[in-house]
Parts: C-alpha cells; structure tokens; sequence
C-alpha cells in the first residue's frame, strides 16, 4: 500500500469509529436511566384499577433516586391538574406487587392509602406530592423486589383521578 492509501484508510476507520461512538454516546443520553413508566390499569386479585383523567403525576427524579428511604419509602411527583378549577379532596395510594421468585415463594400484594383526605386548592395548576411506598423499613427482612404502583383517587367517590405511575423496586434486605 502506498501512504496516499494508507492516510484514506486510517481517516476513514478514525470517521467509523467516530460515529460508532457518536451514536453510543446519543443511545446513552436517550435511555437516561428513566426506570418509570405509566400504565392505563393494573389488577389486584379479581379487581382491575384504571387511571383516570383528571390529573397527571410524573416523578420529580429519575433513576435510582425515584424511591427514598427517609424512615419510610416514599417517591414525590409533580402533579399537574388536567380538568377542572374548584377545590378538590383526595387521597393518595401506592400499591406493592412482588415477583416471586425461587421455589416455595409467595407473591405479595400490598396497598397502601394515604391517611387523610388531601386537598388540591382551587385555581392551582401544579403542585408537588409524596407518596409513601406500601411497605416500611423495618418490615424488609427479606428483598422486596416488585413494582409499586402510585396513583389518586377522588376523596370523596373513591374513583381513581389521575394515571398510574409504575416504578420496578429491588430493595435488599436489612443486616440484622
């Protein structure tokens, strides 16, 4: 090979190689860790929960810090209403379904309601809300691996108001 030649095929393998890393560097950005997702239902036993309309979560981080242990697993959403300008009561609910795996283990289904009626005040568009996770930390003796579903319902019928926020969580057990 002469070095005209030569110079080509280095300058076009430097090009290739270039792009490859460009399109893996673009491939990293574009799945940034994202571990939600929303889903239009989910079903407890013989029940099936769908999301409502009214208003739309989204969770405020994204990657592992989704879910924090503060003395208890909580996630915080921002909550922007979709519908409507009065004043409206609601409760928040986190709903805990695990994947059993390994011969002889049990699934787990847990709800957890928040314990008042919240109110969302009239004319406010977006607003911050937490959430706690249906399970505490002095309960995980054993890995809790599963997904949480998070959601609202009206105050006052019951009827779920918002989407459904599905986060997968793996949490190791507790040294004793």
């Amino acid at each position: 090979m002469d070095k005209k030649t030569c110079k080509t095929l280095i300058s076009n393998q430097g090009a290739l190689v270039g792009l490859v890393l460009a399109l893996l560097a673009l491939m990293t950005y574009c799945g940034s860790g994202k571990k939600w997702t929303e889903v239009q239902s989910f079903t407890i036993e013989n029940r099936t929960i769908s999301s409502g309309h009214r208003f739309r979560l989204e969770p405020v981080k994204e990657g592992k810090a989704l879910i924090k242990n503060i003395g208890i697993f909580e996630a915080t959403f921002v909550c922007t209403r979709l519908e409507g300008k009065e004043e409206v009561s609601y409760t928040t609910e986190s709903h805990f379904k695990s994947r059993a795996t390994g011969k002889g283990r049990l699934g787990v289904d847990k709800t957890m309601s928040s314990f008042k009626k919240n109110q969302w005040p009239a004319g406010t568009n977006t607003q911050e809300i937490k959430m706690m996770c249906p399970f505490f930390p002095w309960e995980v003796k054993s890995t809790k691996e599963g997904d949480v579903y998070f959601y609202m319902r009206d105050g006052e019928d019951g009827t779920v108001v918002s989407n459904i926020i599905l986060i997968p969580v793996k949490i190791k057990a507790r040294s004793e």
